[in-house]
């Protein structure tokens, strides 16, 4: 008798299990998603079932992860408006993740080469701590009569920020960048796009428009980390390309090394 008990509470307890649907870890939520049953709202690091109901407000959107089915980003159909909210099962609003790469940055030999790198604006460059980028020293001498440096309007005036600079690497850093007589300034309070020019022999040449994304150190290492877990049994290479791809398809161009770094420390 205790052995068919056993047997029918474990066929039962099966049972539970598979009714809730595959589950998801949430790695970032853009916008607000609320889980409808609980009212709470989701967050990195939740867990949520494929069979589990969604409110999505206006265009919010997510991406989750499954040590099974990979990597997916989970939104709703178009929203009419910012507030106008849409009811969806977590199952029918998941799509695979992008899975494209970006190419690793080398030297860079010229200004067309660092206009590829930036994409002329179009494309944020991801900025974690201190962005390093190595230039050829013949064309790109950095000296200080020769430097990078960005110019931004803040409250309506030009704002040029030298860059700093080491042998061949000139460096990109959000605190330098955004501050003006050594106070932070607000983002928000800077007009116009940025610019990066190269000045020598008293003479400063445009090279592009650039654009950087700031991510939160510590939800960026919480996010690394989820996937390094869920992806436990695969190459260090496999998973590094799988981060490279996540932080590229939600912040913008990874700064690869860096990120690697952030992976190593992670136990």
């Amino acid at each position: 008798m205790k052995k068919l008990l056993l047997i029918l509470s474990l066929f039962f307890f099966s049972v539970s299990v598979f009714a809730g649907g595959d589950s998801y870890q949430v790695l970032h939520v853009k916008g607000t998603i609320m889980v409808k049953a609980s009212g709470k709202i989701l967050k990195p690091g939740d867990m949520i079932s494929s069979e589990d109901q969604l409110v999505f407000r206006g265009d919010a959107m997510a991406a989750v992860i499954s040590p099974q089915k990979g990597r997916f980003v989970m939104k709703s159909g178009p929203a009419a408006n910012a507030n106008s909210e849409i009811v969806a099962y977590v199952k029918s609003s998941i799509s695979p993740a992008s899975s494209k790469l970006s190419t690793r940055k080398g030297l860079i030999n010229n200004s067309l080469d660092l206009k590829k790198y930036f994409d002329e604006g179009k494309t944020p460059v991801v900025v974690t701590g201190k962005l390093a980028i190595s230039v050829n020293a013949s064309t790109f001498p950095l000296d200080n009569d020769h430097f990078f440096y960005i110019r931004y309007k803040y409250k309506g005036e030009d704002v040029n920020k030298q860059l700093e600079f080491q042998n061949d690497k000139f460096f990109v850093e959000k605190q330098n960048l955004f501050s003006v007589d050594g106070k932070p300034i607000a983002e928000s309070d800077i007009t116009g796009p940025l610019t990066l020019f190269y000045f020598h022999k008293e003479v400063s040449d445009p090279i592009s428009v650039v654009q950087f994304s700031f991510p939160i150190p510590e939800e960026l290492a919480q996010q690394i980390k989820m996937i390094k877990n869920a992806n436990a049994g695969k190459s260090k290479k496999e998973t590094l390309d799988e981060i490279y791809a996540f932080v590229s398809e939600t912040y913008g161009t990874p700064d690869q090394e860096a990120i690697e770094v952030i992976y190593d420390g992670i136990k």
